[in-house]
């Protein structure tokens, strides 16, 4: 689907530069500048078998756009994705490697968060709204689920406006 800026940490080259992200790495009250721009020890190794993938928000939404809007799967398997499972919590599910939320116990969001040391992430696809949102932050400390949420909000109010 022409992902330029995403890459699997340790395995292919830098396509440019990578912020810095931030997080207390030695758990003493200070927020460090964790560098990604060089070798990522974190994603090559630990976080390997979740994916080590780094993307950038528009490459996020180019793979949300194929994936949820059929370009990429069979519908079948798309609902297999996106299907609840058995066991859930009040507001929440997982599908085959979807997130499934009901942040207000109404609203269905489809995706995924991404977290790893310094950085965290919210793709989410609402399809009722047909709406896709990505948020990357650069702090350890970000709610980015929180934020996705005020997106989808913002939008769906723009929309009724």
């Amino acid at each position: 689907v022409g992902l330029r800026h995403t890459y699997v940490a340790g395995a292919e080259p830098v396509p440019g530069g990578v912020l810095p992200g931030y997080a207390d790495a030695d758990m003493d009250g200070d927020v460090e500048n964790v560098d990604a721009g060089g070798s990522w020890p974190s994603l090559e190794s630990t976080e390997g078998p979740a994916g080590a993938i780094v993307s950038t928000a528009g490459d996020l939404a180019v793979f949300a756009d194929a994936l949820f809007r059929g370009r990429l799967l069979r519908p079948d398997t798309l609902q297999q994705m996106v299907a609840d499972g058995p066991h859930h919590p009040r507001n929440g599910n997982y599908g085959l490697g979807v997130e499934i939320t009901r942040p207000d116990y109404r609203l269905t969001v489809w995706g995924h968060g991404g977290f790893t040391l310094g950085f965290k992430s919210a793709l989410w696809y609402v399809p009722e709204h047909d709406v896709v949102v990505v948020v990357l932050a650069n702090d350890a400390g970000a709610n980015v689920a929180d934020l996705a949420e005020l997106v989808v909000r913002a939008e769906m109010a723009r929309r009724d406006a």
